[in-house]
């Protein structure tokens, strides 16, 4: 008999899911509504190392126009900060709805290009895949309708499936994270399982900050799958995983300066497992769970 999963178990139980709490507009709209953003700088370093491509932020903009807090998404860890550093300065035309001012959230690509020889098949795919993959988040998380958007999704995952093996891989495993997670909202755990498999093999192959947390959500996103196919003990075994990365994630840098959301996915993935203990009829491990809870 499957297991019957609960409506947490169809939040997507990642940093990027739980911080989606406004309005998002998409990258054309927030680029009109520009009115101060100067560009990065690119790292010596990183021109050094011969380090190109395109790095994806989520946005959060708050109702005066500035940039309140920005989650980084994808792209090479060499540019993170570049990136981060020159969006935090940027200034909007506020957005309006209903004519007030109000906070929205948009993910902007930041693109860094050098004249060494890429892989031209990479390139032509990430012109691609950038789009397709903010398409896949605009349509996305607890605050999205209630269409699931498999094909979306799919789409941006299978494009990234189509990269080089060392190319892309945090926007990568993103991208299978949100197609396992769309699969499983549609009743196709075993679909969800296939992306979610893709998505733990690229964990510990990105760099940057969004490590562990992005390794926590391919975990908890495979668990997800494994119990809606009936695989109980697989399930806690992948969440016990995803617990001790969120737990790391919560004490990065980045994690401490975003409590309420890295601590929200904690709590996200402690219920989950909770079920799954309770339907294994291990109680005192679920009873340790809701202690760890109970305290965060």
């Amino acid at each position: 008999m499957r297991f019957k999963l609960l409506t947490i178990a169809f939040l997507i139980v990642t940093t990027y899911a739980v911080t989606q709490t406004v309005p998002s507009v998409d990258e054309p709209t927030a680029r009109q509504h520009l009115l101060k953003h100067d560009p990065p700088i690119y790292p010596a370093i990183a021109k050094a190392a011969h380090v190109s491509g395109s790095v994806i932020l989520q946005l959060q903009i708050a109702a005066d126009g500035t940039v309140s807090s920005v989650e980084i998404l994808s792209g090479p860890g060499m540019l993170y900060q570049a990136a981060e550093d020159a969006v935090t300065q940027w200034t909007f035309k506020p957005f309006e709805v209903d004519r007030r001012p109000t906070n929205v959230t948009t993910t902007i690509t930041i693109p860094f290009g050098l004249n060494q020889k890429i892989d031209p098949n990479d390139a032509k795919l990430d012109r691609l895949f950038s789009p397709a993959l903010q398409k896949c988040l605009a349509l996305t998380g607890p605050q999205s309708d209630t269409v699931t958007p498999t094909k979306v999704c799919q789409e941006a995952a299978d494009i990234a499936s189509q990269f080089s093996s060392d190319y892309q891989s945090n926007g990568r495993r993103l991208a299978y994270i949100y197609a396992a997670n769309a699969f499983l909202k549609n009743n196709q755990p075993k679909e969800s399982l296939a992306y979610a498999n893709k998505a733990v093999a690229l964990v510990g192959q990105g760099q940057g900050h969004i490590d562990a947390s992005g390794a926590s959500g391919a975990f908890s996103q495979r668990a997800l799958a494994l119990a809606g196919l009936g695989d109980l003990a697989g399930a806690d075994r992948d969440l016990t995983i995803a617990e001790d990365y969120q737990r790391k994630a919560i004490d990065s840098p980045v994690g401490r300066g975003n409590p309420i959301a890295y601590v929200g996915t904690l709590k996200n993935i402690l219920n989950l497992h909770i079920q799954v203990l309770d339907a294994m009829g291990k109680t005192d491990k679920a009873l340790a769970k809701r202690d760890e809870l109970g305290k965060l």
